[in-house]
Order: structure tokens, then sequence, then C-alpha cells
């Protein structure tokens, strides 16, 4: 305090002045954003910026950086974008930027596969997914007890830690639940630790969440449907002279997976073994 009492001094001010958090007009974006809880909830450190690099630009052109600020909060202001808006858009920013290819997420499924002995050709089915579950990570599953509370009917699955199961909802397909039980797997071999534990994420409570339930999910697709097996049987069916749909939907049953899972690994597989990079899918939605 007493060097900034003598700044003060120096600069003929007052303390009050130079300790204020109360910024002028100019600066008031500013000084919100450093106010707000921003910092801790957007996933800056996942685009390769420290918060203390932001800190020091802000320092170094307080005036040209408040201009950029303030425009993104206008534009967030004028179209009502949430937090959970902008937790989806990082992520399809962060997804973009490697498109959607991630080697280590293909190394680590591929790994646990050879290692666990227990999933074996194609498809992996429901059955060798149980057993890995239980015998690896001491989880059973249970297809019965959502059924008995109807508030759960748009839950797909839920993850109990303390009991060590994973609770199905009885009306899925086979398909839906090798992905919900690898997806499992894939939280617990990946040590994930802040996750959701129920499959549809009505509020993303967190960008951490959201990131860490994608890597999961992208961990069962790799498990179902290793990547260079599917480059290969993909490469075949472009050799084709002719359209063949039916051969192309025949892989959704070599691998017993849905449709929307079988576009999205497609995301995946094009990109770095085709070259194609310039598209991307969200989502099948069926009304």
């Amino acid at each position: 305090s007493d060097k900034i009492l003598a700044l003060a001094n120096a600069l003929d001010t007052t303390y009050d002045y130079l300790v204020s958090v109360h910024g002028s007009k100019q600066l008031k974006p500013i000084v919100d954003l450093l106010e707000s809880d921003f910092f801790k909830n957007y996933p800056l450190q996942v685009f390769g910026l420290e918060p203390a690099k932001l800190i020091d630009l802000l320092s170094a052109e307080p005036e040209k950086v408040n201009a950029l600020i303030g425009t993104i909060l206008k534009i967030a202001q004028n179209h009502h974008l949430t937090k959970e808006n902008l937790y989806l858009v990082a992520l399809r920013s962060y997804q973009d930027m490697h498109d959607n290819y991630f080697p280590d997420l293909e190394t680590a499924a591929r790994e646990f596969r050879n290692a666990a002995h227990i999933l074996y050709g194609v498809p992996v089915n429901t059955e060798q997914l149980e057993r890995a579950l239980l015998e690896q990570f001491g989880i059973q599953t249970d297809r019965h007890a959502m059924a008995q509370d109807p508030a759960l009917a748009g839950v797909r699955s839920w993850y109990a830690p303390d009991k060590k199961t994973l609770y199905l909802n009885g009306g899925l397909t086979p398909a839906q639940e090798n992905f919900l039980m690898g997806r499992e797997i894939g939280f617990q071999y990946l040590q994930i630790g802040e996750r959701p534990y129920e499959t549809i994420i009505l509020r993303a409570e967190s960008f951490e969440k959201l990131f860490q339930n994608f890597r999961a999910s992208y961990f069962s697709s790799a498990l179902l449907m290793d990547e260079q097996a599917l480059a290969e049987d993909i490469q075949q069916l472009a050799n084709s002279l002719y359209w063949q749909p039916e051969e192309w939907l025949g892989l959704t049953r070599k691998y017993q997976v849905t449709d929307e899972m079988l576009l999205q690994r497609m995301t995946n597989i094009f990109p770095k073994h085709f070259g194609i990079k310039d598209l991307f899918f969200l989502r099948i939605s069926a009304n």
C-alpha cells in the first residue's frame, strides 16, 4: 500500500483511483469480463490460450481488445446466446481445429480392445461389452430399475458410482446399448473425473463435462468401429463403379451401430484417410 500511495503522489492522483475496480466507460467491457466467471468457465486452454496471456494482451492494447470484447458481447446479447451455447460452439471449434480426428483416443480404444482379450471380432457384441465392464472395472449393468420410474423415460442411461452400476433404459436397441457401455468403458479407461452421469445432458453445467462426454463418446465409437477396418470398408465401397446404397447401409449391420453413429464416425475417418475435410455432421433428429 505504501508503494501505491507513493505512485499516487507522483502521478498527482489519489490512492483510491489507483486501486479502484471501476473502470471508465471505454474500459467497462474489460472490467466486466475480469469480474465475471468467464476465465473459469470458458476453455481458453483448449485453444492454447492461457488466461495470463490474455491479461497481458489486455494490458498492452486495452482499447483495441475492449472493442473486440464489446463486439462479441453485443453479438451474444443480440442472439440470446447462453453459456451452454458458447460451450457447444467452443467444442465444435475444437473438433474443427483437429478435423474431428484424435489420434490419442484412437490409440486408447485400440489398446483397450487388444489388452482386454474380451473384445474380438466384428461386431463387438453386447455380452462382450458387459463382460469388459464387469471384469475390467467391476461395473454391472441393470436394465430393470429405470423402467420402474416414469420420470426417467427420457434418460437413456445413468451411472451410479457408489453402486458401480450402469443403469440402462429398457427400450434401447442393442446398438444403443453397445454405444452406452462403450462410452462408460471410455470414462473408466481414460480415468475421467469430472463427467456427466446421465446420458442426455439437458444442461451443460461446465465445458469440462461437455468435453469429457465428447471424449468418452469418441472412444466408444472407435471401440465399436475400428479405424483401420472401417477405412478399408469405405475404400472398398468407394472403389465400386456403381453406387450401392445397400452396401453402405450394410456397414451399420456389420458393426451393429446406428445410422447416426456411423455417420459421426465417418467424420473422423474421411479427413484422416481420404483427405475430405470440408464436412461436419451434428446429429440426426427423427420427428
